[in-house]
């Protein structure tokens, strides 16, 4: 039995952005840009501290489509987020996914994404859309 979605309902992820993460994500993607490895660096452009790679929260949409929709039979065909402020080490984030539209009749369902830090200040959103198998 395949799993049905109503518009209105609401799936969360929550993950803590630490220094051990930005490191290992740098060294998956070989993007070692000073924003994100170095401190000093980061201020002098006019941050609080050195930012997290704006890819990461592409972890958080993998999480939330995969583990956390209540069926594994799923899978992520398009994706976009809008950065709105830089996320810096040690933040907690938590997404949010909306359902904005599901279609039964194609095993569609489209999803409204909203990044919060842990002081609810909204750092990104976007919307992405799902394929049920």
């Amino acid at each position: 039995m395949k799993k049905t979605f109503l518009e209105g309902d609401v799936f969360s992820h929550e993950m803590n952005i630490s220094g051990d993460l930005i490191d290992s994500f740098a060294e998956l993607s070989s993007d070692y840009s000073k924003i994100h490895m170095e401190k000093d660096f980061a201020i002098s452009k006019g941050f609080n501290d050195r930012i997290a790679h704006g890819n990461i929260l592409n972890l958080m949409i993998s999480v939330l489509v995969g583990m956390k929709l209540g069926t594994q039979d799923v899978m992520l065909i398009s994706q976009s987020i809008k950065y709105r402020h830089p996320i810096y080490e040690d933040t907690t984030i938590i997404l949010e996914g909306v359902v904005t539209h599901f279609s039964e009749s194609v095993n569609m369902i489209e999803l409204k994404l909203i990044f919060y830090d842990e002081l609810k200040k909204k750092v990104a959103t976007g919307k992405c859309q799902c394929k049920l198998l």
